[in-house]
């Protein structure tokens, strides 16, 4: 009789809320999405009441534990009136996975206890406790299971996949090798268009300047930079940062890379700022771990081979034997061999033999290819030389027995015996004299780049921010003196970003996240967030650098959003991923317009179909 009235109890809210659920359908749902949406709503019911009904024991036990306490407290002791723990720090005190409490773990004793006096004497009984047991029998190793961390699921790419993307950063990466030098002042253009006239934007926002130096710390993850080449040119373009105008610490949202000036009307922009800075906490990160890498970049190779695959694309089909000594050494499937110290020189030597004389062959589209497939292997053979002279290498002197490229700290802890070290703090000297004197030099450019993150990282959010509505403003208009009267109010949105680092840094509270709107839509039965123009920047640009976690809302919406683009791009035959761009409308000057673009179902902003 108790169990059943115990069961009847957990079970009559969810067989109504199921039952309302079932007959309330809204007319614009399909029967069948209704009915699996309401099917999968009640297979999680059921599942969270057969996992209270696991822990009635642990409940019961912490509830009686508690009014004893309070009691004798309150009414005989008086005394630890005030003894509670936050839960905030009790969970981080038990970390993930937690452990079962160990009241908790006492549930299977007292399941086997029950039984047992069952057994013996009313053993009619048992086939009606027997669920009940079960469950309690199973409850540390349920609850065990339930706290693990979702796994961070990953799906292996093919040989095709890997090297698509590989070309794709490559080709991307020569955007910012051709654009980005002194007449810009080492800052990313904003764009550069063919046609009608051929131009290059020159100008950059702080989004630009971010994703610049974050791409040039993935061109060296990827082998296109060698660990020299790429504080040099971050040194460059931190050395341009430090001497523009700023406001409270904050870049404005556009300036004259010639000049360096700010744009007119002089603004900030909350979702700018907040990209460029968590673009430098992150750049700062890999700046160092960067003084414990080889002098020479472990997939200097792989970098080669991907430069080569813009070279072997833009080759005539008809005739390609003059690439067949190239593909031999860069064109197998899977990563290369890193590069060692015994056999890197004569293997930089062949390839650049090679490279000529397949530059002395092209012809048409192949030529800028061919060319820039030579500077990088004559470019990379020269940082071999200067890091590791041949005498030095047939020698084995002063690096690892077992021939492995040694790193920049172990280079330079031999500038004490090198009479000739002198390690300079310009941008050049990464680049000049003995190995020691540059190793020296790369370690004081990680130690001066990673402060520099840190100095220009430091903004003042507050008059952003919107104490009453814990909102942030679109921006401020430094010319007027005036906030922006528009707020970001969405959680599917690229400010999350800007809020994520202004939290982290103390200045918002943790309000301004969870005040942020969480409309929902369905997209195939799976709850997804609303944007404002359904576009992929709104989406994906935080990710770039946040964390998602799988199984999160926010982890769901972005697949959700990505599927719905490719659906439509599909049915309209258009490319997917429908963001931010340039569009086929052009000024008195020539240059194309730029609006968000975004896909209908994902966006409430109106007119997006």
């Amino acid at each position: 009789f108790w169990s059943l009235l115990v069961l009847q109890v957990l079970l009559l809210p969810m067989l109504v809320d199921i039952v309302l659920a079932t007959t309330h359908k809204s007319p614009d749902v399909p029967l069948g999405r209704h009915l699996r949406q309401v099917a999968g709503d009640a297979l999680r019911r059921v599942a969270q009441t057969l996992f209270e009904v696991a822990c009635l024991p642990w409940d019961a036990w912490s509830s009686i534990d508690a009014i004893a306490r309070t009691g004798w407290r309150v009414h005989v002791s008086h005394r630890h009136l005030l003894q509670w723990v936050a839960s905030r720090t009790f969970e981080k005190a038990r970390g993930r996975p937690a452990a079962p409490a160990p009241t908790l773990r006492a549930v299977p004793l007292v399941a086997a206890g029950i039984g047992a006096w069952l057994l013996l004497e009313r053993p009619a009984a048992l086939p009606v406790a027997a669920g009940w047991l079960l469950l309690w029998l199973v409850a540390p190793a349920l609850e065990q299971w339930l706290a693990r961390s979702p796994g961070r699921g990953s799906e292996a790419l093919d040989e095709g996949q890997a090297g698509f993307l590989r070309g794709v950063a490559r080709r991307t990466w020569a955007f910012f090798e051709r654009f980005v030098g002194p007449d810009d002042s080492w800052l990313p253009p904003d764009n550069y268009q063919e046609s009608p006239i051929a131009k290059t934007a020159q100008r950059t926002s702080p989004t630009n300047i971010g994703l610049y130096l974050l791409a040039n710390l993935a061109a060296y993850d990827l082998g296109y930079l060698a660990p020299a080449r790429l504080l040099q040119r971050l040194s460059l373009t931190f050395a341009t940062l430090q001497r523009m105008e700023r406001y409270r610490g904050h870049f404005y949202n556009w300036y004259d890379t010639v000049t360096l000036q700010p744009l007119q009307p002089q603004y900030v922009s909350t979702v700018d700022s907040g990209n460029l800075v968590a673009h430098l906490l992150v750049l700062r990160e890999g700046l160092l771990q960067l003084a414990d890498a080889p002098v020479l970049n472990p997939r200097l190779f792989d970098g080669l081979a991907d430069t080569f695959g813009l070279l072997r694309d833009a080759w005539p089909q008809d005739d390609r034997s003059a690439l067949d000594g190239l593909q031999a050494m860069l064109g197998g499937d899977g990563p290369l061999p890193p590069p060692d110290a015994a056999t890197v020189h004569d293997r930089l030597r062949a390839l650049c033999t090679l490279a000529d004389a397949a530059n002395a062959s092209a012809t048409g589209a192949a030529l800028e290819p061919a060319r820039t497939f030579v500077r990088e292997c004559h470019e990379s053979l020269d940082d071999a030389v200067a890091w590791l002279p041949p005498a030095d290498v047939s020698a084995d002197a002063d690096g690892p027995a077992d021939g492995r490229i040694p790193g920049l700290a172990h280079v330079a802890a031999l500038a004490d015996v090198d009479a000739g070290a002198d390690a300079g703090d310009d941008a050049l000297a990464v680049t000049n004299g003995s190995p020691s004197a540059r190793a020296l030099a790369c370690l004081r450019a990680i130690d001066r780049l990673a402060a520099a993150c840190l100095d220009l990282a430091r903004v003042d959010y507050r008059f952003l921010y919107d104490n009453r509505r814990h909102w942030f403003a679109i921006g401020y208009n430094v010319s007027e003196a005036q906030r922006d009267g528009g707020y970001y109010d969405l959680l599917a949105s690229e400010v999350r970003l800007g809020i994520f680092t202004a939290i982290a840094h103390g200045q918002a509270p943790q309000e301004s996240w969870f005040a942020l709107g969480r409309l929902l839509t369905a997209r195939d039965g799976e709850p997804t967030l609303l944007s404002w123009s359904g576009s992929m920047f709104e989406y994906l640009m935080p990710l770039l650098v946040m964390p998602a976690f799988p199984g999160s809302l926010l982890a769901q919406t972005c697949q959700a959003a990505v599927a719905r683009q490719i659906a439509y791009a599909a049915r309209h035959e258009v490319p997917w991923g429908i963001s931010e761009s340039g569009y086929n409308l052009t000024d008195a000057a020539q240059n194309y317009q730029y609006r968000a673009f975004g896909v209908p179902g994902l966006g409430l902003q109106r007119g997006l179909s």
